[in-house]
């Protein structure tokens, strides 16, 4: 009984991905092609989709990701849906912003392997990527406006309302089954100890007795 509702729960929680689909603007839409495009991996063969992959809500199936060239990583790839409120990234925090934290993969050995300064000057020597970095910033492709343009892209990677957001905003009433649920997971279950916040992230940083990476 207690695991039933304890699964109503998240059931009522759980958002359907749907990216935003107003007409996105052009630095929207040249983030997307970046973000699909493996010309950002050292042999042109992984894109940031290769372990992104929307099939699976932009995450991975994978327990250690395969980076470029195949070899493994050192951790499963998250989800990057509704990252558009987070205030950092990674697993120890190091990013402050989306725009900084999409240049680590692109450099790191274990993941796409490319320097950033060659992943610009392959841009630069793009005709179809010089004209569009000087449609949309009025300069050449860098590494500043290369993280703007996927950070863009990635902000638009926000799951529909959910019924416990419409709940929250007084524009649905939940179920009675859901109302359980919900009274366990905040009491009984204790879940909301770390699961808190308008998207149940509590965007903290706790020992859970690894203290290996």
């Amino acid at each position: 009984m207690l695991r039933s509702l304890i699964l109503l729960a998240i059931t009522f929680t759980l958002p359907m991905f749907h990216a935003q689909q107003d007409e996105p603007d052009a630095e929207v839409q040249l983030g997307k092609k970046l973000f699909f495009d493996p010309i950002l991996s050292r042999n042109k063969t992984l894109s940031c989709a290769g372990c992104h992959r929307p099939e699976f809500g932009f995450a991975d199936t994978l327990a250690l990701s395969k980076g470029e060239a195949g070899k493994s990583g050192r951790r499963n790839t998250p989800s990057i849906l509704n990252l558009s409120d987070r205030p950092y990234f990674f697993f120890d925090g190091r990013a402050s912003s989306l725009e900084e934290q999409i240049l680590g993969p692109i450099q790191d050995s274990l993941e796409m392997n490319l320097p950033v300064s060659e992943a610009v000057r392959r841009l630069r020597e793009d005709k179809d990527y010089l004209l569009l970095f000087n449609k949309v910033y009025r300069q050449a492709p860098d590494s500043a406006n290369l993280g703007k343009a996927i950070a863009a892209y990635e902000r638009t990677l926000e799951t529909y309302p959910t019924a416990w957001d419409l709940h929250a905003k007084g524009k649905k009433q939940m179920s009675a089954s859901a109302q359980r649920g919900h009274k366990i997971f905040n009491q009984k279950g204790k879940c909301f100890d770390c699961h808190f916040g308008p998207d149940f992230t509590g965007d903290e940083f706790r020992n859970i007795g690894l203290y290996n990476e």
